[in-house]
């Protein structure tokens, strides 16, 4: 497919913001359980659009946080 004739999904895009604003709840450097379990959801839904996914680990305040890398082709 062509990137102009993929259409967006409102439902689908609703789900996420919801997700990422709601359920994961605080999500800030105070609260890694709810940091890891939002990265969570993005690999996932990253792989099931067909991404590669890769974790990058780093350590901020003794803490490790982690950034979710995805890529398409």
């Amino acid at each position: 497919n062509e990137p102009s004739s993929i259409k967006a999904d409102p439902k689908l895009l609703r789900q996420h913001v919801v997700a990422m604003s709601e359920t994961f709840h605080p999500r800030d450097w105070q609260t890694p359980k709810n940091l890891n379990r939002c990265a969570d959801y993005i690999a996932e839904h990253f792989k099931s659009a067909g991404a590669s996914v890769e974790m990058q680990d780093y350590v901020a305040y003794n803490v490790t946080y982690r950034n979710v890398i995805g890529r398409f082709g």
